[in-house]
């Protein structure tokens, strides 16, 4: 009887164990005075936590950057995109006046072109929300020319 008991509780927490697995490509910890943070990379599986003062995705990688841009005259532009991932819309934000006339080209996991258009001065709202759950790549082009790429996760 106690043999069973010992055996019974072996697999208990044998699976317990399993129960915390994930299976990530990469990841480490980063640590200064204010805070330290641990992360994965390739992880499957993600919640969301939101409050007045922002929101924090587990288990995502947050992609939003903020580039700068050269065309071939040499005249900068910031660019922000944003949210990602995205359900409905994904933002093209163009902190310049100086860039003349940027487009997007939009492409699924395939690589088939799904939606392409310009980039208006201030802000350009792509919508994602007739596409599949998946990634994209969003392409920012001047005069044909690629400047920057983007990956995009659509939820």
């Amino acid at each position: 009887m106690v043999n069973i008991r010992i055996i019974l509780s072996l697999i208990c927490m044998g699976n317990m164990l399993i129960g915390q697995e994930t299976v990530s490509v990469s990841g480490g910890d980063v640590q200064n005075t204010n805070g330290s943070v641990s992360y994965t990379i390739g992880q499957l599986s993600y919640t969301t936590h939101k409050s007045t003062k922002g929101s924090l995705g587990q288990g995502i990688q947050q992609a939003l950057k903020v580039e700068m841009l050269t065309d071939p005259d040499d005249q900068a532009a910031a660019l922000l995109i944003y949210p990602n991932p995205t359900a409905d819309y994904v933002y093209v934000v163009l902190n310049s006046t100086e860039v003349r006339v940027l487009n997007y080209l939009l492409f699924d996991a395939q690589g088939r072109k799904v939606s392409q258009g310009e980039v208006l001065p201030k802000e350009t709202s792509i919508a994602m929300y007739p596409y599949a759950t998946g990634m994209y790549i969003l392409s920012i082009q001047q005069k044909e020319k690629e400047l920057q790429s983007f990956k995009i996760i659509k939820k």
